[in-house]
């Protein structure tokens, strides 16, 4: 039996105006207290790590996620030396640190001498280290034997249909790119792709998130059309679903390599979708599993398109299912308990 550890996990402002704003970190406290955890859910997570020392006497495990991009965030430049003053501090306490890498360096370029600062120190102090992601782990170097892997958790699905025959749904797109509209997840540069190929009007196109800026949104704008349909604002759930349901394949454009492992890849596989991504990170691992197809280049993927829309073949539901039910949640905080007992039991 797991010892009811007390467990604080950063961000801790997950939650706003009733809202679930990172369903990792929920997914991952709901977990944890499935396993017989306490969650400290203090009202004050806008504070970020002077929480930290807050609850540095009453927890007992300190799940740390993106800790090292805290620059990147507001007052950033404040929050840099409170965080290296607590991994200090951890070495005096019976403390455990957990922490998940989730990028191989933070997409932001401009503020790197922080980030490696702040990598450097959560390698030597933290007690376990995961990452979701099995390829690409050598840009850690040395350091890469000090990382623990294990998939992206997945949701239990029940979502599977009864057959995996394409002519069997009416689709309404080819492609669906959703999620929040960034300039790395390389969206513009897809579409200019497209235009400068002429292919602008091959594909019925959705593409649908929030855009978080402005300037970019109206770079995007230029591009609607028939084809091409761009809607800038929030998805709620059932409306994505209802997306899934109408678009042949989920497309990630991520122009850049830096992410490990990707929350929206293991949201579209929870619904079992044909899914493209690039050649990197999780996406990389799931598709030596066969369930993601992956390209190099826009004209690769262009050619797979190609293939995949000109033809009656889906990945396999089942394949999908199996990977599922083999990584769910509940096994991964099972594994993260065994290890952290170990880790307290030396």
């Amino acid at each position: 039996m797991n010892p009811n550890y007390n467990v604080y996990i950063y961000p801790n402002n997950y939650h706003r105006n009733g809202k679930i704003e990172n369903s990792y970190l929920e997914d991952l406290s709901k977990a944890l207290e499935n396993e017989g955890c306490s969650i400290i859910k203090g009202k004050t997570g806008w504070l970020g790590p002077l929480n930290f020392f807050k609850y540095i006497r009453s927890a007992d495990l300190f799940f740390v996620n993106w800790l090292e991009e805290v620059e990147i965030t507001k007052l950033g430049f404040l929050k840099v030396p409170l965080v290296i003053i607590f991994l200090f501090l951890l070495r005096f306490t019976k403390i455990k640190l957990v922490w998940t890498i989730h990028n191989k360096r933070s997409h932001d370029r401009k503020r790197l001498y922080a980030l490696s600062l702040l990598r450097r120190l959560l390698f030597k102090k933290s007690d376990i280290i995961i990452a979701h992601a099995h390829s690409d782990l050598d840009v850690f170097g040395e350091n890469k034997s000090l990382i623990t892997y294990y998939p992206h958790p997945f949701k239990p699905s029940t979502n599977i249909s009864s057959s995996n025959d394409i002519n069997k749904f009416e689709f309404v797109y080819d492609i669906i790119i959703w999620g929040r509209i960034e300039k790395y997840k390389g969206i513009l540069e897809f579409l200019e792709y497209l235009e400068e190929k002429s292919l602008l009007s091959k594909y019925k196109i959705l593409i649908h998130g929030k855009c978080s800026s402005d300037v970019y949104w109206k770079q995007l704008e230029v591009f609607q059309s028939e084809s091409i349909e761009i809607k800038n604002n929030f998805i709620d759930e059932k409306e994505l679903l209802v997306q899934y349901s109408q678009s042949k394949i989920i497309l990630f454009t991520y122009k850049d390599d830096f992410l490990l492992s990707s929350g929206a890849l293991i949201h579209s596989l929870n619904c079992y979708k044909t899914i493209f991504g690039p050649d990197s990170g999780n996406f990389k691992d799931f598709s030596k599993e066969g369930i993601v197809i992956t390209y190099s280049n826009f004209d690769d993927l262009n050619s797979k398109l190609d293939f995949y829309l000109n033809s009656n073949e889906l990945i396999s539901q089942i394949k999908i299912k199996n990977l599922i039910d083999k990584y769910i949640w509940e096994k991964y905080t099972f594994f993260l308990m065994t290890k952290i007992n170990e880790s307290y039991n030396k």
